[in-house]
């Protein structure tokens, strides 16, 4: 069964042919500076990667649920904080505008992102809330032509190189779901101030740091939809969301699964390459078994979202496998490089870090079970 397109087989070679050339020979570096490569996504954006999820009347070439799983995968493949970074601001920092937005800021704000002219970026988590959306303590209250802004954000991808920031905060904090809403944020607003960049395991290659507003005053203009109207847009996101990080955690386990197989028939013990004995070749046959189950099914679920189908259940099962899988997948892949697989020099110490934020983003594995075991009934 052909899962692609012959056009997403073309945007498949073109990716990985960018992530091959472009974008693994920078890798080193930047992991060692803690640093994200922004010349990736300026070449993103010259290349038209960026606009797989927006309408081509604001710069994009979409929406193109399939070929955002593509460009995920393929760059994950390379570098998971590269990819990360790159991806966040179609996937999450222009959705909301996307979604919700006025025309004006729709062409205000999505046109010259694509264009590589300007930086967005969305915040959500905070420091004590975590999965729990609706305990956020951010607030924007109305005072004239104005929100005034107060809180803070933790682990803010490209918080501190975008130039605006898409916030969900309270605009009205007793009606709950209904009160959450989405405003956008100048980075040059006095009152608005980024915070440490977070020192990570993972994602070297990843600007997260946090956000903080201090009296931070928005015109009112600035608002993405209605007052109130902002868990809805996390919500649109929310499945999608899921799938894509579902690609992300696909492309890490297929480039830690192509090291293994590489060091595999290279290192020799006792007068063969290691590959021969069974102990190796039953590792990666599982993990090569594994990897394809999770895309194949990731194409299913993908192919759903496309479609207008209710994918949450599936969405939810595709995440929790897939993330389960990656884990599983780097961690046979350190262990078939033995000392090696431990040291930074060596690929696969990398995928197995980047790893272990598949099971925590998007959704920890148990608020998964959560929601698939509500679907069952349980």
């Amino acid at each position: 069964m052909e899962f692609l397109s012959e056009e997403h087989k073309i945007l498949q070679t073109t990716i990985r042919r960018f992530a091959e050339n472009e974008v693994r020979p920078l890798v080193e570096e930047y992991s060692e500076k803690e640093q994200f490569p922004e010349i990736v996504l300026q070449r993103c954006c010259e290349m038209g990667l960026l606009g797989v999820l927006i309408p081509e009347e604001y710069g994009g070439t979409g929406p193109d649920p399939v070929g955002a799983c593509i460009f995920m995968e393929e760059i994950s493949r390379v570098d998971g904080g590269i990819a990360a970074s790159t991806l966040h601001q179609v996937s999450l920092g222009m959705p909301p505008i996307h979604l919700m937005g006025t025309e004006e800021q729709k062409r205000r704000y999505l046109i010259p992102a694509l264009k590589g002219e300007i930086k967005i970026c969305f915040a959500l988590t905070e420091p004590s809330g975590g999965c729990d959306n609706l305990a956020m303590r951010t607030t924007a209250k109305r005072d004239g032509e104005y929100y005034v802004l107060n809180g803070s954000k933790i682990f803010s991808t490209n918080g501190g190189i975008s130039d605006y920031v898409c916030v969900a905060c309270k605009t009205n904090p007793e009606l709950g779901a209904k009160g959450i809403s989405v405003i956008i944020v100048d980075k040059k607003t006095p009152g608005f101030a980024v915070g440490r960049n977070i020192k990570k395991i993972c994602w070297h290659t990843s600007d997260t740091v946090e956000l903080f507003f201090d009296n931070c005053r928005v015109p009112i203009e600035n608002l993405i939809g209605k007052e109130g109207t902002g868990f809805k847009a996390l919500m649109g996101t929310l499945h999608l969301g899921r799938i894509i990080w579902a690609f992300y955690c696909i492309g890490i386990a297929q480039g830690a699964f192509e090291e293994a197989v590489r060091y595999g028939k290279q290192r020799e013990a006792f007068g063969n390459p290691i590959h021969k004995y069974q102990g190796i070749s039953f590792m990666l046959a599982d993990m090569a078994k594994d990897v394809a189950v999770a895309r194949a099914y990731g194409y299913h679920v993908v192919r759903m979202y496309e479609a207008g189908m209710n994918c949450d259940y599936e969405a939810s099962m595709l995440k929790l496998f897939a993330s389960e899988m990656a884990d599983r997948v780097t961690t046979k892949a350190v262990q078939i490089h033995g000392g090696y697989g431990l040291c930074r020099e060596y690929p696969v110490s990398r995928f197995f870090c980047d790893s272990r934020i598949g099971q925590i983003g998007e959704g920890t594995s148990q608020i998964m079970r959560i929601l698939i075991g509500k679907k069952l009934g349980l």
